[in-house]
């Protein structure tokens, strides 16, 4: 997800540059990825996406644009003090997929997000090399952490949440009504970026 996360800001924001419409520009894969859960996503924010061994060759295009590397995105270079186009970045993505990128923020009534993480299989890669995609980090007593959560902000809505379960859409939904985000260090944090209140530190 942080990975792709930067491709996807990386294609946002050379589109800015280049004055595009990036819902109009359309992706070539020049790679033999396999498929991934995120794929959908593509589609959803840019224009008609294309994979090199799948490709019809009787489309021509008059432009092409080599695109930044992903670990060369500016979301990638964590000492920055700033990034550009990052608030227009979020509110794109939430609004591609039909959602607000605001919320009123109510701290008598706080929605507490906490991520819980199970194995989950993003690529094959994960199942030969890593006998079937387990994650290491994981809490261990959920329950008392849960439990200690909602005794800290009694007044507050805990819940938990599996995002290996949920399409990107079902899992936007979810991180555009929270207000706190707990979990371990994972993909799953990336989520920050789409904090439900406007004025948040990433």
């Amino acid at each position: 997800m942080y990975h792709t996360l930067c491709e996807w800001f990386n294609v946002y924001m050379v589109s800015k540059l280049l004055h595009l419409d990036a819902s109009k520009v359309d992706i070539v894969f020049y790679d033999h990825r396999p498929k991934s859960p995120l794929d959908e996503t593509w589609q959803v924010l840019f224009g008609t996406v294309h994979f090199v061994d799948r490709i019809d060759f009787n489309i021509v295009y008059n432009t092409v644009i080599w695109i930044i590397i992903g670990s060369n995105s500016p979301l990638n270079f964590h000492n920055l003090q700033s990034v550009p186009f990052v608030e227009e970045f979020r509110a794109y993505f939430l609004t591609s997929f039909g959602l607000q990128s605001k919320r009123v923020f109510d701290c008598n009534r706080l929605n507490v997000t906490i991520i819980i993480r199970r194995d989950y299989m993003t690529l094959l890669e994960r199942k030969e090399n890593l006998n079937g995609g387990p994650v290491h980090r994981k809490i261990q007593n959920e329950e008392d952490m849960v439990a200690s959560v909602q005794n800290v902000f009694t007044a507050a809505r805990v819940a938990t949440v599996f995002l290996e379960r949920l399409t990107m859409a079902e899992q936007l939904g979810v991180m555009t009504q929270k207000d706190v985000l707990l979990g371990i260090h994972g993909a799953g944090m990336t989520h920050v970026l789409f904090s439900a209140q406007a004025g948040s530190h990433y």
